[in-house]
């Protein structure tokens, strides 16, 4: 069989040949089409996931930030205070204590330095706790000062983390 042949054959069957072959060149640029459209639609909704799996990590991220935040204001307020004798006070204070400890992340550069920090201001509301003044200014201030490098470095991952997500990025 020579190409002679075969372009006899077509012009002899021609209307054979569009019969057939339109068909199924349609029905292949149909499902080329819909694997396209498919496909998008899957990248679009992992995209998605993505983005709400970030904002839900913010969202306990800022919770955290939150609840260090608000633990350690009135830890600091109990140490201070004039009723610092108090069973229940003291035993809120602990219990404030204990709650940051367990928040923070003892792989953070300032976990030993907050640490060491924390003690020795509830060390000194305890030696001091018959006089009027509990813990001293420089051992909340620097309490303090430590705790907002803490919160300063996640919140500043906070934003790049939301930041990322709005952009499409995976970190």
């Amino acid at each position: 069989m020579t190409i002679g042949d075969v372009t006899v054959w077509l012009e002899a069957n021609q209307l054979l040949v569009f019969s057939l072959i339109v068909p199924i060149a349609s029905g292949l640029i149909a499902y080329l089409a819909a694997w396209y459209s498919s496909r998008q639609a899957l990248h679009a909704n992992l995209r998605n996931l993505i983005h709400q799996e970030e904002a839900k990590f913010s969202d306990f991220r800022q919770a955290w930030i939150d609840g260090v935040r608000d633990d350690l204001s009135e830890l600091t307020a109990h140490l201070a205070a004039s009723d610092y004798n108090d069973a229940a006070v003291r035993h809120r204070a602990i219990l404030l204590v204990n709650r940051v400890r367990l928040r923070l992340n003892r792989n953070d550069p300032e976990y030993e330095k907050f640490m060491g920090v924390l003690v020795a201001a509830v060390e000194e509301a305890n030696e001091n706790a018959a006089s009027p003044k509990k813990v001293s200014a420089d051992s909340q201030r620097e309490l303090i000062e430590v705790a907002q490098g803490i919160l300063k470095r996640e919140w500043d991952r906070l934003k790049k983390d939301l930041r990322s997500a709005r952009l499409g990025k995976v970190n």
